[in-house]
């Protein structure tokens, strides 16, 4: 798979979303996960149902998280801005998800406050993974964009004229 500028610039506008920040100047707090448990398997390509103690606020938003429990990152919203019912269907856990016995969690973040709880570690159960995943994580896209911008920036001052030059290529080059 080729990445082009304008494919990096997608993925980060997937990225960017009007959700209410998790406010982490403040310890994780209300809301407390009920499943997915400690070392619990989330089965890829199925339904699963997420839950919590519906305890603060009115509306929430459920993210993804990936990595060490000292540094993990988001890289999916599963559901956002939902009413706060203490639970969450979620239709179709995405079959592209790496298999982990623990390298999984979720975050609830409560809009408008930005109070924030996070579920133990869990993992995906994935029997279909090809190891061929099409998702970037966000450091990836970090890495592919300053690449680009570099790129850019020396056919820049190669010889093109103006940064329009660059911006109607994305333009036109988007997906």
């Amino acid at each position: 798979m080729q990445l082009t500028l304008a494919t990096c610039f997608t993925a980060l506008a997937a990225l960017a979303s009007a959700y209410t920040p998790a406010n982490t100047a403040l310890p994780p707090s209300g809301n407390s996960i009920g499943h997915p448990e400690l070392g619990e398997l989330i089965p890829a390509g199925q339904t699963y149902t997420i839950t919590w103690s519906p305890d603060n606020g009115d509306r929430v938003t459920l993210l993804l998280l990936r990595g060490p429990s000292t540094n993990v990152v988001p890289i999916l919203t599963i559901a956002e801005n939902i009413p706060n019912t203490g639970s969450y269907i979620w239709a179709s856990v995405p079959s592209t998800l790496e298999p982990d016995v623990t390298g999984y969690g979720i975050q609830l973040i409560v809009e408008g406050t930005g109070a924030y709880q996070y579920s133990p570690q869990c993992g995906v159960k994935n029997d279909a993974y090809t190891g061929a995943s099409t998702s970037l994580t966000s450091s990836s896209i970090v890495t592919l964009v300053s690449a680009s911008t570099t790129s850019a920036s020396s056919s820049l001052s190669s010889g093109s004229s103006s940064s329009g030059a660059v911006t109607a290529s994305l333009t036109s080059s988007a997906p």
